[in-house]
């Protein structure tokens, strides 16, 4: 970057964009394929496994719970936990 600049140093704007949005603007920047030069900006959250692995198992014990109508029991059968992990995941989720 400093031999394609005019400056002896270098400052923020001599970043390219995608660069500039990942570290100022907590987005990332994904091409959709290689012929399409289409950017889409994605923030950075979205990424986040934790809150996306949390709320699909939300999701998901929650669903079950309805069709076991809260039989704690049966649900963990269902989702092949034992009832204590089920309960301890209920109380982490805040489900009830």
């Amino acid at each position: 970057m400093i031999s394609l600049s005019d400056c002896k140093t270098l400052d923020v704007h001599h970043l390219p964009a995608y660069m500039y949005d990942r570290l100022f603007n907590n987005k990332i920047t994904i091409n959709e394929s290689m012929e399409d030069e289409t950017d889409i900006l994605l923030n950075a959250e979205d990424f986040n496994l934790n809150k996306l692995l949390e709320a699909k198992e939300r999701e998901i014990i929650s669903k079950v719970l309805k069709i076991t109508k809260g039989n704690k029991t049966k649900a963990g059968e269902i989702l092949g936990v034992p009832r204590q992990t089920l309960k301890y995941k209920i109380d982490k989720l805040n489900l009830e």
